[in-house]
């Protein structure tokens, strides 16, 4: 069990924490620089929370801790960009695995490197490092695999299904308007053949 210090934030600024700093207990993992909406039990808190702390003791071990069960990122961007998301030098290496790297204001560094089947690009490399850097790669990867993957395998099923349907004509069109006649009739076919 882990115990998390967390300030509360408000909805207009997720990312400053201000006032006295709460205590929970929690077997969750939290990611730097995520804002939170947590869960202790069934009572949802209104603000999202940062972590300001992590220990592997409570700190004061005769009070009883309330335990997070669970806790959403909000996706809630700083109103002013603070030093931890304002780049101070960008590194591309595309003959070298299709790496870019960003180095922050405040010294840390992101590293994001292009799949194997991708085409090095330069905006989408350092717009994947920044996305990394405020959502955290873990939570980013979660994000593309809930949106993302299921719309390219929706858009390759109905491109496959075009592709089928194009190949099944078995004589070449003679010009644009055949291609299109030809396509009313599949239609007006298939509606037949459901009725």
């Amino acid at each position: 069990m882990t115990y998390i210090g967390v300030k509360f934030t408000s909805k207009e600024k997720p990312f400053e924490g201000k006032g006295q700093t709460y205590y929970y207990k929690t077997s969750l993992e939290f990611e730097a620089n995520v804002a939170y909406n947590i869960y202790a039990g069934a009572y949802c808190y209104n603000n999202p929370v940062i972590v300001v702390e992590k220990t592997n003791k409570a700190p004061d071990p005769s009070r009883v801790y309330k335990e997070i069960t669970e806790a959403k990122p909000v996706a809630y961007m700083p109103r002013t960009l603070k030093p931890w998301i304002i780049p101070k030098k960008v590194y591309f290496n595309p003959d070298n695995g299709g790496v870019t790297c960003v180095i922050w204001e405040d010294g840390e560094k992101t590293l994001v490197r292009c799949c194997e089947e991708d085409v090095f690009d330069f905006e989408k490399g350092f717009a994947m490092a920044v996305l990394s850097r405020l959502y955290g790669k873990g939570e980013l990867n979660k994000l593309i695999k809930k949106f993302i993957r299921p719309a390219e395998e929706k858009y390759d099923e109905e491109l496959r299904a075009k592709c089928a349907f194009l190949c099944a004509m078995s004589e070449p069109a003679e010009s644009i308007d055949d291609v299109f006649r030809r396509i009313v009739e599949k239609l007006f076919e298939e509606e037949e053949d459901e009725e």
